[in-house]
């Protein structure tokens, strides 16, 4: 955390105070995981993850293999067939 954090001022020109702030991570993801969406069983790769915090889902967003980029959460997504892997 920035130490100097508590000093800058949020939009409204307040200081908001430590418990309130929120740490998320991104996360490119090198090289990309191949994924299959749930609810159509479209095939694509995540490439970058996104976490707010604990109290969420964790974000993945996917290039499908029919060209549309989608930010899905983890409930959404399952790893593809992978044999070499033995993963079924």
């Amino acid at each position: 955390m920035d130490p100097a954090w508590s000093h800058k001022p949020n939009d409204e020109g307040s200081t908001p105070s430590p418990a309130t702030k929120q740490e998320s991570m991104m996360l490119q993801l090198n090289p990309m995981i191949p994924i299959i969406r749930v609810s159509d069983n479209m095939e694509g790769y995540a490439f970058i993850v996104i976490d707010y915090s604990q109290e969420h889902d964790i974000l993945f967003t996917c290039a499908m293999d029919n060209g549309e980029i989608w930010t899905l959460n983890n409930k959404e997504i399952r790893f593809c067939k992978n044999i070499s892997l033995d993963r079924k």
